[in-house]
């Protein structure tokens, strides 16, 4: 989306800078809404390879361990659980990212469009990056307990405790 943008600015002659800026934002917006209304709709996260959230990787040792143990389902369970609160919270993202491309300058604009093919991405990352983080730390609290989430982890967490053995979580 944005760089079928930036290719057709970078075809027209005599285009102001004004005129780029606000391609640029529009092409953002459209790109931004598209992704969060795709996020958003049920199962995306569980069955998108490329947002799908796996079991935290500081947690590979319980993990490993409450696998052989015969707690797959659970493992899998938990993922789906973390998916579904993605899903749940991943709709209220738009607001914070509106908001950064509205404060996009024409300086800025300009970068993106003469800028890398992941220029626009890397203008969305450093300036969204911390707003989605602490914007989203009460949501995903909120929606994990909405969707059982932290009750399923301290669930595996006790199960994973009991095991004799192991360096208590």
């Amino acid at each position: 989306c944005i760089r079928d943008s930036v290719n057709i600015l970078h075809s027209q002659k005599n285009i102001s800078i004004e005129d780029v800026s606000i391609r640029i934002r529009a092409a953002l917006k459209q790109g931004s809404v598209r992704a969060v209304d795709l996020a958003h709709k049920k199962n995306e996260f569980t069955n998108n390879k490329h947002i799908r959230i796996t079991f935290p990787s500081e947690a590979s040792v319980m993990k490993n361990i409450l696998l052989k143990v015969g707690m797959k389902n659970e493992i899998i369970k938990m993922e789906k659980k973390m998916n579904v609160a993605a899903e749940m919270a991943s709709g209220k993202a738009i607001d914070i990212l509106l908001k950064s491309i509205n404060q996009l300058s024409i300086s800025q604009a300009v970068e993106i469009l003469n800028g890398d093919d992941n220029a626009a991405t890397n203008y969305m990352k450093s300036n969204c990056e911390k707003s989605l983080f602490l914007g989203f730390k009460p949501i995903i609290n909120q929606v994990m307990n909405q969707s059982d989430s932290k009750k399923h982890w301290n669930f595996l967490i006790k199960k994973y405790n009991r095991i004799p053995y192991t360096k208590e979580i």
